[in-house]
């Protein structure tokens, strides 16, 4: 997701003075889904350099994102993947998993909280 590290660090600016320990919290969520991120755009920089790729190398967009940044257009060449749609993906959990868990689950607490918070 390429606005996840902005959206977070909204999050963790919003949260200081009021919750630190959820901002240095959400501050360790950040450092390891920066680490796995980049990780995987080393692994998709090595898929774009095959020969036989002919895929879009345009970033996309999260689906149900409704804010598109200039140049950040969706790709055409394929219909995007929500998780869990393919049936072959039956590997096992590891790192990225827990860690788009547990940023799932504290996106919905905060979303509570800003409910909470109108």
């Amino acid at each position: 997701m390429h606005d996840e590290e902005k959206y977070i660090l909204k999050r963790i600016h919003d949260l200081q003075g009021r919750d630190d320990l959820l901002a240095t919290e959400l501050q360790d969520v950040l450092a390891r889904r920066m680490r796995v991120n980049d990780m995987h755009h080393v692994q998709i920089e090595c898929i774009h350099s095959l020969k036989s790729y002919m895929g879009s190398c345009e970033p996309g967009i999260r689906i149900g994102q409704l804010e598109v940044e200039a140049g950040m257009a969706p790709s055409t060449s394929k219909e995007p993947l929500i998780d869990g749609d393919d049936a072959s993906d039956n590997r096992a959990p590891d790192e990225d998993d827990h860690a788009a868990d547990e940023l799932d689950r504290l996106h919905d607490f905060l979303g509570q909280l800003d409910s909470v918070a109108e």
